[in-house]
């Protein structure tokens, strides 16, 4: 069990998640490790993964949180994988759970940046930069 899989135990263990939105939580890393050959840790995608797992909860509270505010947003979409994480913000939508509206700039921050690692970890370990 890694650390993900310790988050995700207590937070379901401490009611933060219903056992669909567990199941939902555990079907997010495994659609990235199938669909885009991504494993999902905590050092590449701990805070995705936290932030995946309230913005579930706050599905369960019917909690609403203000969305990203728009210098973030305008700031992100000059960023290199901006259209990248939109897919994958597309896709999680569609294949895994869909989140509400005011959610979405705050995946697309974390998107970008597990994009980013995703891409120093690639080009370490195989071009060796």
């Amino acid at each position: 069990m890694d650390a993900l899989d310790q988050r995700l135990q207590i937070l379901h263990q401490a009611g933060m998640l219903s056992d669909q939105h567990a199941k939902d939580a555990a079907l997010l890393r495994e659609f990235f490790s199938k669909r885009y050959g991504i494993t999902l840790t905590e050092e590449n995608a701990g805070a995705f993964f936290t932030h995946f797992c309230m913005a579930l909860h706050r599905l369960e509270t019917d909690e609403r949180i203000d969305p990203v505010d728009e210098v973030i947003q305008d700031e992100i979409q000059d960023e290199a994988d901006y259209d990248n994480a939109c897919f994958v913000a597309d896709e999680i939508q569609q294949s895994v759970v869909a989140l509400p509206d005011w959610e979405r700039g705050y995946i697309l921050v974390h998107l970008i940046v597990l994009l980013g690692k995703v891409r120093e970890a690639y080009d370490k370990e195989i071009l060796g930069e």
